[in-house]
């Protein structure tokens, strides 16, 4: 992934805002949704877990152009209401 430096010229931006200037088209491929606990991320929050995250590749032109691995602020549920997923939902 070479060319990510194309893509991404000014490092201040958000990956996003940085292809959508560009207009560049892109394939989100999503590798893994992840639902779990993180003290690092209850400390960093100042929240207590669980919390949910993926990871997914972005592609252009049939080459791999950059890999996300992002995790959700649990404030969402104030907009989004609670989730009905217990940690027993993902031990089956």
């Amino acid at each position: 992934a070479s060319h990510v430096d194309e893509y991404l010229q000014n490092r201040s931006l958000p990956i996003w805002a940085s292809l959508a200037r560009l207009r560049t088209e892109l394939y989100r491929d999503v590798q893994g949704i992840y639902y779990g606990h993180s003290r690092e991320l209850e400390l960093a929050f100042g929240e207590l877990g669980p919390f949910w995250g993926r990871h997914y590749l972005f592609w252009h032109h049939g080459q791999p152009l950059t890999l996300i691995y992002e995790v959700f602020s649990p404030y969402l549920k104030k907009y989004l209401g609670q989730t009905n997923v217990t940690d027993t939902d993902f031990q089956k």
